[in-house]
């Protein structure tokens, strides 16, 4: 290697440091400075001792004074550190500029909005979209993660991702460009100060993310893969309206889908948008529908229910479908017509400008997490709790708080442990996974103390947890979907039968929409806002450290898009199968019965490894845990003893396979102990890959499922 190329490599890890300590570790570009400042002198002083010792070293060797000042001189021309660090390292300016020559960095750009009512100019913060999907194309970290090829299904009636749904076979524009980029994008507003302080509302933001349907489901999870588009004041987006916040999205949205981008030598790709997730409040001023779910005639974005036939008689009857043509009529007539609004309709919504999408196609996916367990769940279980405590007198409320605190929460549940339960409040306090894992739990947690497992109540929890796995599952069949169906439609019922004084919520309502939304969207834990919801983290911690709110919007962009940059930077995409602590296979140290389950597979010492962890595809095995092997007639589940890695790529399980029986009173299914046989199984023949935890409840060696399984 060269000078000029080991000093332009010298320069980039450098640069990587210091952008590494902006965007990821955001440290304010003063406390960098310092760093800077200081290391360069300790490095200085460091630098004389050296060249005082080479001095004297070359005058004990009898060098002329003239050879020793040429010598020094050179080594210090060629110090590539204080090069860095008084040259493009020097200042916080000139270090920005240089991450922006080195690195892929896409700079936000300025939205002017006009002028607010004290004639201050208000501005929204973009990131161009176009540059961003160009950068991401032409890094090799994005490479890796980035597919334009189709996907293939292996079962017509099974739904495994978002591409199996009818929004995307119907769209002709999907269709007719195979290879292209699927935009998701996700809009929310959130508070970066303390919500119940003096300042709130003031530095509220509405924020735009976007991920692409071509990542893997399992990196399109990561917060860090998904893209900022915009940031701007809540207060200037009600201000002055969608057309001017979402003017250049829409611009570089059309470009996008009509031209394509170029990158390098590869042929033009074309990309749309396949949908916009978010809340119920923000999906509805989106998409122009009422966002008054307390009082209007029409509740839901997806018919056109009205208000008055929810609290009929049927709790589980649905209106005609909206679709684009009705969605079309309405906007005409508040065009035509001085009303505030038609249908449930204030507004076209700027998006369906653009040619293959429409909010009512639905454009719009359920916001899983608030409608199912901050909704749905949060306020029926906290009922039927109240129910169990105050009219069967099963237990209290001390008992129950005490139960969930002393229960032992094993592997992913124990990060997200129920919260106690207050006998004033309507509705659970904990967050929407902690009401999930309870509800998951709760016939462990206090399952003995129920005295009539057909206690109606008891049946309708159990149904509501049956949904719920369903709703949540990671790949489903289109039987099942028509089971969730009859399932909604029978829970429905049967809670106004029991509760008759406690009127369902518009979320029950949403519920009754969910099969039909699982046909047209694929799996709807794909489409999970509270995972978008999670990158609000990155840009809160921002505001905390910087505390820097004089123009807040642009800070945060700016410190995210290093950030990017930095991650774009990194040589390949993390691997699906990540190892640590292996040691080799040696057969002889196994039983027969190992040595005869593993013995076709072609172990041997020298390309077979086992580690005491592994994780693949964001999931994390051990040694303990169990996984679904069968699930047709019957359940089997297996319990992981040994993993094995084969060529550093084919991930194996050695497992103990049981059969299980079905627990009536819990809806949950326990090991058979004296089924257990040995097999080992590569992990692509596994029917689901969610690693579980069992627990021991009255005997019964029990194993919680985390969502629906798919049948063989």
């Amino acid at each position: 290697m060269d000078g000029s190329n080991f000093s332009d490599l010298y320069l980039r890890n450098v640069c990587m440091f210091y952008i590494k300590l902006q965007g990821q570790h955001l440290l304010p570009a003063s406390t960098i400075q310092t760093i800077v400042e200081e290391i360069q002198n300790i490095h200085e002083l460091g630098q004389m001792y050296t060249l005082n010792r080479l001095s004297s070293l070359l005058k004990d060797m009898s060098v002329s004074d003239e050879d020793i000042i040429k010598i020094c001189d050179t080594v210090k021309q060629s110090d590539l550190f204080s090069a860095c660090h008084t040259g493009p390292m020097r200042t916080a300016y000139s270090r920005v500029q240089c991450f922006k020559d080195v690195f892929k960095y896409v700079e936000p750009r300025k939205v002017f909005l006009g002028r607010d009512e004290n004639r201050m100019e208000r501005f929204a913060y973009y990131v161009p979209l176009l540059n961003t999907l160009k950068s991401m194309l032409e890094s090799s970290f994005w490479q890796g993660l980035i597919s334009v090829d189709p996907n293939n299904v292996s079962r017509p009636d099974v739904l495994r991702d978002c591409c199996d749904g009818n929004v995307f076979v119907s769209n002709k524009f999907f269709q007719e460009n195979p290879h292209c980029l699927k935009l998701v994008l996700y809009q929310d507003a959130f508070e970066v100060v303390n919500p119940l302080g003096s300042a709130k509302k003031k530095h509220k933001v509405l924020a735009v993310y976007f991920s692409l349907l071509n990542i893997p489901p399992h990196a399109r999870s990561n917060a860090d893969h998904m893209q900022l588009v915009l940031l701007c004041r809540e207060k200037d987006f009600k201000e002055f309206g969608h057309e001017n916040v979402f003017s250049e999205l829409l611009t570089d949205l059309k470009v996008l889908e009509e031209n394509g981008i170029t990158v390098a030598d590869k042929p033009v790709v074309k990309g749309a948008l396949y949908c916009i997730a978010g809340d119920n409040l923000g999906s509805h001023c989106i998409g122009g529908f009422t966002e008054n779910f307390s009082s209007s005639v029409y509740l839901c974005r997806y018919c056109l229910l009205t208000r008055t036939e929810f609290q009929g008689a049927d709790p589980a009857v649905c209106g005609p479908q909206r679709t684009p043509e009705t969605y079309r009529s309405a906007t005409e007539q508040l065009e035509r017509e001085d009303v505030s609004e038609v249908q449930g309709i204030k507004f076209r919504s700027v998006f369906n400008s653009l040619q293959s999408f429409d909010v009512c196609t639905p454009g719009m996916p359920p916001c899983l997490g608030h409608d199912i367990f901050e909704g749905v769940l949060s306020y029926d279980l906290a009922l039927y709790l109240k129910y169990f405590i105050n009219t069967n007198k099963w237990f209290t409320y001390p008992i129950l708080n005490r139960r969930i605190k002393q229960f032992k929460y094993k592997e992913t549940d124990a990060s997200s442990k129920p919260c106690e339960v207050s006998p004033k409040t309507l509705k659970l306090g904990g967050q929407a996974v902690q009401n999930w894992n309870f509800l998951r739990l709760l016939p462990l947690i206090i399952g003995d103390r129920v005295q009539n497992s057909q206690d109606d109540v008891w049946q309708l929890t159990l149904q509501l947890k049956d949904i719920v796995d369903l709703i949540c599952a990671q790949q489903i069949s289109k039987a099942q979907v028509t089971y969730l169906d009859a399932l909604i439609q029978e829970y429905l019922e049967t809670r106004k039968v029991l509760f008759p004084n406690i009127n369902l919520r518009p979320k029950h309502h949403y519920l009754r929409h969910y099969p039909g939304l699982f046909l047209k969207f694929g799996p709807l834990i794909r489409l999970w806002t509270m995972r978008f919801e999670s990158k609000h983290s990155y840009f809160k911690r921002c505001a905390r450290h910087l505390k820097n709110f004089k123009n807040l919007c642009l800070t945060l962009s700016e410190r995210h898009q290093m950030f990017q940059a930095f991650l774009s930077a990194g040589s390949v995409s993390p691997p699906a199968l990540q190892i640590k602590d292996c040691s080799p296979f040696y057969s002889e140290l196994y039983s027969e019965q190992v040595k005869d389950a593993v013995l076709h597979f072609g172990f041997t010492e020298s390309n077979t490894k086992i580690p005491v962890a592994v994780q693949y595809n964001g999931l994390t095995y051990r040694k303990g845990q169990f996984i679904v092997t069968k699930f047709d007639q019957s359940m089997e589940f297996g319990e992981l003893l040994l993993i094995l890695i084969k060529d550093e790529s084919a991930l194996h399980f050695l497992m103990r396979v049981y059969d299980a029986e079905f627990l009536s009173c819990y809806h949950m299914y326990a090991v058979k102990n004296d089924t257990g046989r040995l097999e080992c199984r590569l992990i692509s023949e596994l029917i689901d890959l969610w690693p579980l935890s069992s627990y021991v409840k009255n005997g019964h060696q029990i194993v919680p499922l985390k969502h629906s399984v798919l049948s063989d």
